[in-house]
């Protein structure tokens, strides 16, 4: 669209004697670096609510799991974190305790194969932007 954004920026231009001929873009290659990022990162995300929702006997997750990863994975809805602190006055005094964390068990194979996939299918996506985003530079 530059050749129209050109003929906009003419007809708006009120300086005597001036005209603009073309228009030139440059998509520097930390801007793909960065979208690459984006969506390796929104990928990422994706999987590990898949698997964080899923039963331990489960080889695919749920619909509602499904669809609650993807939502916040994609448009950032519904990823909330409440934290409360505890307060004191007066002479009183709180304490925090930490709990113990779980110790973190291997996923069982249905469940590693299940990432497998979906990592497979990142690649793809990334790739698939990777010639998106070089053919728009090249147009």
């Amino acid at each position: 669209m530059a050749s129209e954004l050109v003929a906009y920026m003419n007809a708006k231009n009120t300086v005597p004697y001036q005209h603009i001929e073309r228009l030139y873009g440059a998509v520097g290659v930390t801007s793909i670096h960065g979208v690459l990022d984006r969506i390796r990162t929104a990928l990422i995300e994706l999987v590990a609510r898949l698997r964080h929702g899923m039963p331990e006997d489960a080889d695919l997750p749920s619909e509602a799991v499904a669809t609650y990863a993807v939502q916040v994975a994609v448009t950032g809805q519904g990823n909330n974190v409440t934290v409360a602190a505890p307060q004191a006055s007066g002479n009183a005094t709180s304490t925090v305790t930490r709990a113990a964390a779980p110790a973190p068990a291997l996923a069982p194979a249905g469940k590693r194969s299940w990432g497998w996939v979906v990592a497979g299918l990142g690649l793809v996506a990334t790739i698939v932007g990777t010639i998106f985003t070089v053919l728009q530079y090249l147009e």
